[in-house]
């Protein structure tokens, strides 16, 4: 099920920790459930002409943002010898340099209202795995004999001639972009003939099919499967570290990544920007009319991207010191914001309303 422009942006609010902010959102400029779709009618995305005007925009300057009141407390903490390096999806990746291992944290899957997340160990990888990148649906992970997408099911490996650099879904990229079906088996969504260069970052955005792909040489294109080239026209020249996407959410093509020097890029199916914000660690929510989540310098922030969002208001949070990245404890209409630095796990208290 997909919320409502006014009860997504209540989640937005909620996983601040503050409900009230829900009541101050007006009615007026509602957008439609299509108002992310192009102008074709149908969803569908063209393979001719050229891309329309962008629907999404920057954050505002980060000053002229309201400033949360939520407070965040010590959730977890890992052992002294485990060092936290990311999040994603209610789950951080670790090293522990005791053992050699990488190890995955989780947050519980049933969030007590009024009670912090509970975070455990979840499982190790062996140590034959050397690095690895947390993604939405698994994890790729590589050593000295190669790469795998590993899940709780296992692993299945990524051939050497792809030289995987990343990952999201259930596709790795690298020299082009491939994907795992269900049953494990992997074919080609971009042949490596059809990029510049390899992949430093890419996502997948809706209909089933299309990936949004940079490239070292700093080229964003967006492909279909096949490496049929879109219409797309992005003002950003330098390749991106990161991006982050909605691939399961029809109504909103939105995107939004950091480039290699720091700072945040956002777009759609039609192209995209550079934005001044400095970014890290820079997510998308798929049910929010806040979708937009980054870390900038000793702030976590909240900000809607169509400006057509009827609250064009944006929050942000202070984080701790050190703070490296960012996840969500979730629950049906809330849940609880979560940072992490190296060796803590910091949230704000839960949030369920019930209705």
């Amino acid at each position: 099920m997909r919320l409502g422009t006014a009860s997504g942006l209540c989640v937005g609010w909620l996983l601040l920790g503050s409900f009230a902010g829900c009541a101050r959102t007006q009615p007026q400029d509602e957008v439609s459930a299509d108002a992310g779709l192009d102008a074709m009618g149908d969803g569908a995305l063209g393979d001719g002409g050229d891309a329309g005007p962008t629907k999404v925009s920057c954050p505002p300057a980060l000053d002229a943002c309201e400033v949360s009141d939520a407070q965040l407390s010590l959730a977890f903490e890992p052992p002294p010898t485990v060092e936290l390096l990311q999040a994603r999806n209610g789950r951080f990746l670790g090293t522990d340099r005791a053992s050699g291992e990488i190890v995955i944290y989780e947050i519980g899957h049933t969030p007590v209202a009024g009670k912090l997340p509970e975070v455990a160990e979840s499982f190790r990888l062996p140590v034959s795995y050397t690095r690895a990148q947390l993604g939405a649906e698994g994890i790729l992970a590589c050593g000295a004999t190669g790469c795998a997408f590993v899940t709780r099911d296992g692993a299945l490996p990524v051939p050497g001639s792809l030289g995987a650099t990343a990952v999201s879904g259930r596709c790795v990229g690298g020299n082009g972009i491939s994907c795992f079906d269900a049953t494990g088996g992997l074919s080609s969504l971009v042949p490596a003939a059809s990029l510049p260069s390899p992949v430093t970052a890419f996502a997948l955005l809706p209909p089933e099919g299309v990936a949004l792909a940079s490239s070292a040489d700093g080229k964003l294109q967006l492909l279909r499967s096949g490496g049929t080239r879109l219409p797309f026209q992005a003002a950003v020249t330098e390749p991106l570290a990161s991006l982050d996407a909605i691939p399961g959410w029809a109504a909103s093509r939105t995107w939004a990544g950091r480039t290699r020097s720091g700072f945040l890029a956002v777009g759609d199916e039609n192209g995209g920007t550079r934005c001044d914000a400095r970014a890290d660690d820079v997510q998308l929510l798929d049910y929010s009319g806040v979708p937009l989540r980054f870390l900038s310098g000793d702030q976590l922030v909240f900000a809607p991207l169509q400006a057509a969002y009827a609250y064009r208001g944006c929050r942000t949070l202070k984080v701790p010191p050190g703070t490296l990245g960012h996840t969500l404890a979730q629950c049906s209409l809330g849940g609880a914001t979560v940072v992490f630095d190296a060796h803590h796990i910091y949230a704000t208290l839960i949030t369920c309303p019930v209705g």
